[in-house]
């Protein structure tokens, strides 16, 4: 993973190889830090689709992005593939970023309507905890149907096989469904000085957009960009 933060702009790429060998590679960190800087300028706003087409085919030296990670692969002998792109310009607001020691594990984050140090410092604040806390959604309604469909079955057949009454059954089922809400929201994680700020926050911004690159869903202001936390971006 490789992020370019300016002051415009973001964008953090994962480029994945076989082994760390590769990635340890000069051509290969050359080749993230040339693709990371792209992205910053051509890549489209927000989490890039990588089909054939799309941001692939975008112009890149004398060829283009997914043609010169072909051309890399070649000549490493392992198979190395743009997995996400994602790239924040925001026309108000601030851009923040975590990444890991170990470059495997990243996030973006967007916060729209915010400007100043104060701002960029909550941002990397949320980076930094959604690395840790790997939530899917940024309230507990932004998360999707079907996650909380799987949840609602899961959470029924537990109470089932426990024997619980029938009567009861439906409440136990929907304080589980509540504290899985809480678990996985951002909103709603226990982190004292981070759950203070953006719920104070909340009241004066829109929040959008979490993802990772598990971001294909774009929820509404706050841009968050997990790669490699497995499942984050996934």
């Amino acid at each position: 993973i490789e992020v370019l933060d300016g002051a415009a702009s973001a964008a953090m790429i994962e480029l994945n190889s076989e082994t760390d060998f590769v990635a340890r590679n000069d051509e290969f960190k050359k080749l993230l830090r040339g693709l990371v800087a792209d992205a910053a300028k051509h890549a489209p706003l927000g989490v890039a689709e990588l089909a054939e087409g799309g941001y692939l085919a975008q112009p890149f030296g004398d060829s283009t992005v997914g043609e010169t990670v072909r051309l890399a692969s070649g000549k490493t002998g392992e198979a190395i593939a743009l997995r996400r792109v994602a790239h924040f310009a925001p026309q108000s607001g601030v851009v923040g970023h975590y990444l890991h020691h170990n470059e495997q594990v990243g996030v973006l984050v967007e916060l729209a309507g915010a400007t100043g140090e104060a701002a960029v410092a909550l941002a990397k604040d949320v980076a930094l905890h959604v690395a840790s806390a790997d939530p899917i959604a940024v309230a507990p309604s932004d998360i999707a149907a079907e996650v909380i469909d799987r949840e609602r079955r899961i959470a029924e057949e537990q109470v089932a096989a426990d024997g619980k009454p029938e009567n009861i059954r439906a409440k136990i089922v929907e304080g589980k469904l509540k504290k899985f809400a809480q678990e996985r929201a951002l909103l709603e994680q226990p982190q004292a000085l981070l759950q203070a700020r953006l719920l104070l926050l909340h009241q004066l911004l829109t929040l959008t957009n979490l993802g990772g690159f598990a971001l294909e869903q774009l929820l509404t202001l706050l841009q968050v960009f997990p790669l490699l936390r497995q499942q984050l971006f996934s």
